[in-house]
């Protein structure tokens, strides 16, 4: 069993400069949901992520919403930058095969 007794922890009050804050768990689906929020600027439905405790955002994307599968079927961690930017993290694995050139 490792010990975590000198592991720093981290201070939600100390301001860090480079750290970027938790937006949202994104999860897609294909099915209705609560709540509904259009968007249709970005070909999208979601749900409010921020009146759920735990930050989830639920995500239907319409049929022609231009965006990789990957996005539209895998769920996510998304963060805002600094600069306001929003940042997605998204893990995924490919074969040889699918490897770009």
């Amino acid at each position: 069993m490792t010990q975590l007794n000198n592991v720093s922890k981290h201070d939600p009050e100390k301001n860090h400069n480079n750290a970027m804050k938790f937006n949202h768990i994104g999860i897609p689906v294909t099915g209705s949901f609560e709540g509904e929020i259009d968007l249709p600027h970005l070909k999208m439905t979601v749900s409010d992520h921020e009146n759920n405790r735990y930050g989830i955002q639920w995500q239907r994307y319409w049929e022609n919403a231009p965006y990789p599968e990957l996005v539209k079927t895998v769920p996510h961690v998304a963060f805002i930058d600094v600069n306001g930017a929003p940042v997605e993290l998204m893990e995924y694995s490919h074969s040889d095969k699918e490897a770009p050139g």
